[in-house]
């Protein structure tokens, strides 16, 4: 079973940052990421559905997990909320519910997540996202290249789920054996989990949010994005978007020594943050 809480320098005089977990191990990231922050800053993660039940099947059951645990924690707002990747899509979502409930979210942070990318079924809603994927990038080259991509990977999609109709009837048939393999893969609690987590990452659909957020932008996520420092989430994240580049690629930003920097620029954010409301709350 996976404890629900991690909880970091609980007796910190400051208001707790609240992270969404979304992965095995994501619990030693955030204790190194609060140690870095110090004793007065009390850190809360969230963790993902323990791996030995059933897992989220899209990002609204990711979002409804994750809200559970928030509520029990039975804070007060004003909040400060944060997640790693995957999980700060769910932080972006669970902001925005508290938002509609009229409770303060006194800082959003998102640490190297990168805007999910769709890939709808129907040639005219396929066509429709990615031509507004088209009309955000700034250069006529990398809309080039972004065109090519869809191209291929909108026939290697086609290909895909061809053969998984033909061999399915196949399969059940009994004229082909199982691929091998896939039972030991399902049986595999992390693999299991994996799947989850893309299966909530690639169901996300932007929406705009009106309230500022701050993105922790590593350098392989911005390549990735084909060089835009918002990680793809400067048109949806209109209240106000800072955007801080870090050092390290993905999985090494919250491992030493990149953690003593985010966290650095953490404190300096929420200051700013903080700063910015009439009160000024600890």
């Amino acid at each position: 079973m996976t404890d629900r809480f991690v909880r970091v320098d609980e007796g910190g005089a400051k208001t707790p940052i609240i992270f969404f977990n979304t992965w095995a191990g994501q619990g030693d990231s955030l204790r190194r990421l609060g140690e870095a922050l110090g004793p007065d800053q009390p850190v809360v993660g969230i963790e993902h559905p323990p791996l030995d039940g059933p897992l989220p099947a899209d990002l609204a059951d990711w979002v409804r997990h994750h809200r559970d645990g928030f509520d029990a924690l039975g804070l007060a707002p004003p909040h400060r909320l944060a997640g790693f990747s995957f999980g700060g899509v769910i932080a972006l979502e669970i902001a925005r519910q508290l938002r509609a409930e009229g409770q303060e979210v006194e800082w959003l942070g998102l640490i190297d997540t990168l805007r999910p990318k769709l890939n709808p079924r129907g040639a005219r809603p396929y066509l429709g996202y990615h031509l507004r994927e088209v009309l955000d990038l700034p250069d006529p080259t990398l809309r080039r290249d972004h065109v090519r991509r869809m191209v291929r990977g909108g026939t290697k999609r086609t290909l895909l789920r061809t053969r998984r109709r033909v061999m399915g009837p196949v399969r059940a048939l009994g004229l082909r054996p199982p691929p091998p393999g896939r039972a030991v893969a399902e049986a595999q609690p992390h693999l299991r989990l994996k799947r989850a987590v893309w299966r909530g990452y690639l169901t996300h659909v932007p929406s705009y949010y009106d309230e500022p957020v701050t993105l922790f932008a590593g350098a392989d996520n911005r390549a990735k994005a084909w060089g835009d420092p918002s990680l793809r989430w400067a048109r949806y994240l209109r209240g106000g978007l800072e955007v801080i580049p870090v050092a390290g690629d993905h999985l090494e930003i919250l491992d030493h020594p990149h953690v003593t920097v985010v966290a650095t620029e953490v404190a300096a954010s929420i200051e700013r943050a903080r700063q910015r409301r009439p009160r000024h709350d600890p």
